[in-house]
């Protein structure tokens, strides 16, 4: 385990990259983002102190599937992949929190899908509206 720094501005890491390695925040907030087709940002969360991010793509050995940017100075501990499973086994209340933070994300990306979904059909409405006039 490794103490980094980043200053304001700085990518942690970025959508795409392999991951060999997670981040617990000790101090700081980072957002997490996903560029669509357009190179538009999509915000998806901000997380601050105690909170873990890039254990997705750990969890799931597959590259990053967003993009983690500093909003402010950031202190946080680089955990690699063979201590993560080690965290997991001997420290069940931090395995418990890596679920809540698991979940607290899922309800968050069913809320933008949500959002997502209701402009989508608001847009359908105005093209068929467009249409029959």
């Amino acid at each position: 385990m490794d103490e980094l720094h980043f200053q304001k501005g700085d990518y942690l890491f970025i959508e795409g990259d392999e991951t060999q390695f997670f981040y617990i925040i000790k101090s700081g907030k980072v957002e997490i983002f996903m560029t669509d087709d357009e190179g538009s940002k999509i915000p998806l969360a901000v997380v601050d102190d105690g909170q873990a991010i890039g254990e997705f793509a750990l969890l799931l050995e597959e590259p990053r599937s967003a993009t983690a940017q500093a909003l402010t100075d950031v202190v946080c501990i680089k955990i690699a992949a063979e201590g993560y499973k080690s965290l997991l086994e001997t420290l069940p209340d931090w395995a418990a929190s890596i679920l809540e933070s698991l979940v607290v994300r899922l309800k968050a990306t069913d809320e933008i899908i949500r959002k997502a979904k209701i402009v989508d059909k608001d847009l359908e409405k105005k093209i068929e509206e467009l249409r029959g006039e």
